[in-house]
């Protein structure tokens, strides 16, 4: 698949990102490099042209994060094997930066928004992680982080890092159970001598490091394809081609030398990067607490068992509908659902407050609570005296029945 970006075409070899596609031919190339250890010339030689082949891949997806990872790689390749010929990492190196220049792949080493929109994004991580240790539920952190966290013009998905995306979604437990998988695996076979285990973790470490750049691994769409439409068999297939790849490379670094003070160790290195990472996450701007009610997930700031209850419609999304009731003061201490409400009935009936966006104004003679309605339907009837407010349009001529009967209650935006 081609992307563009910016004028530039970036190659995805079948992934719907060209990061993925990085991720994997950076763990392919140390595998590659054995070649350069066999004594026949003509190993050497293919060692290379294969090299030499995936580098220009590489490069054509014009991933930043997999060039470094590549340079990272054949550091850890010299020293671990001690390998004195390095002339062909040299001639490697000179390939790829005059295909950078060739290319314009060298335009994109530059601090762009790119770059330093993921420092904003996985400061929003941590916050989420802080504030909600046991998850806020798969595919909901960059919902989360665009909506209340991130400035206008930074969207996300997930959290442009596998590893703090499955943190933050699914919650401390399996976070530990995660980042000990990659610790033990590392401290296993940091010590062998063999040429095979030592380019497996170095691939291993490798996709680790492009899954922090990255969402390399990507969850939701591995679990939920369905909801991705627009992403082909293939795309899907190549996704978990990457994830089958790290799963069978760590654990084969896991297999033989089992110690459990070795699995102490690296569950006392995972407790210790979780602990950093929930302090930090603690001294950046507060995060919205998930939970859920009669098992509808919403998002929020309040203390209250019964907060104030938000729900929207397919005409709005979580950031437009929170946007709203923050410019016009609504809601203080509210909770917001963070998918269009579709149910047949309003959630928590015990709930001190609604605050209904479009269609979902028709729930409002279904409850006693004081409901403020936003911009309902203009065939809306009002019924009841529980409505302490209504939003309608300004200058939506359609509404002016509306507004005579809610005069009192009105308020125009």
């Amino acid at each position: 698949m081609e992307f563009t970006y910016e004028g530039l075409v970036r190659y995805g070899f079948g992934f719907y990102n060209p990061n993925h596609a990085a991720a994997l031919i950076c763990a392919m190339l140390p595998f590659v490099w054995l070649l350069f250890l066999q004594p026949q010339f003509w190993k050497k030689l293919f060692g290379f042209l294969l090299s030499a082949v995936l580098v220009c891949a590489l490069t054509m997806t014009y991933s930043r994060s997999g060039i470094v990872v590549l340079a990272l790689e054949a550091v850890a390749f010299l020293a671990a094997t001690r390998f004195k010929s390095w002339k062909p990492f040299a001639i490697l190196g000179v390939v790829i930066v005059g295909l950078a220049v060739l290319l314009g792949v060298s335009e994109r080493f530059t601090i762009d928004a790119s770059a330093s929109n993921r420092l904003q994004i996985w400061q929003a991580g941590l916050s989420i992680f802080a504030a909600n240790p046991f998850g806020v539920g798969l595919g909901n952190s960059g919902k989360i982080a665009t909506a209340f966290l991130l400035p206008d013009g930074i969207n996300c998905r997930t959290l442009v890092n596998s590893h703090l995306t499955l943190l933050c979604e699914y919650g401390i437990f399996i976070g530990a159970l995660w980042l000990t998988f990659i610790a033990y695996a590392i401290l296993n076979a940091i010590k062998t001598q063999s040429h095979l285990k030592i380019v497996t973790v170095i691939a291993f470490c490798g996709m680790a490091v492009s899954a922090t750049f990255a969402s390399v691994f990507d969850l939701e769409v591995l679990f939920y394809p369905q909801r991705f439409g627009h992403f082909t068999t293939l795309n899907v297939a190549m996704q978990w081609l990457n994830f089958v790849v790290f799963l069978v490379l760590g654990a084969y670094l896991c297999l033989g030398n089992f110690t459990l003070k070795r699995i102490a160790a690296s569950f006392a290195i995972s407790c210790a990067m979780l602990l950093s990472l929930f302090t930090i996450g603690k001294t950046l701007p507060q995060s919205p607490k998930y939970q859920q009610i009669d098992g509808i997930e919403f998002v929020g700031f309040s203390k209250d068992v019964s907060p104030s209850l938000v729900l929207f419609d397919d005409d709005y999304t979580l950031k437009s509908a929170w946007d709203f009731i923050t410019s016009h003061d609504i809601g203080k201490d509210c909770a917001i659902a963070l998918q269009p409400f579709c149910g047949e009935a309003l959630p928590n009936a015990s709930a001190k407050e609604y605050i209904l966006f479009g269609n979902c104004s028709d729930f409002v003679n279904t409850t006693n609570a004081p409901c403020v309605l936003i911009k309902p339907s203009t065939y809306f009837v009002p019924q009841g005296k529980n409505i302490s407010a209504i939003y309608l349009p300004k200058w939506d001529k359609a509404y002016e029945r509306l507004r005579r009967e809610m005069r009192n209650l009105q308020k125009s935006y």
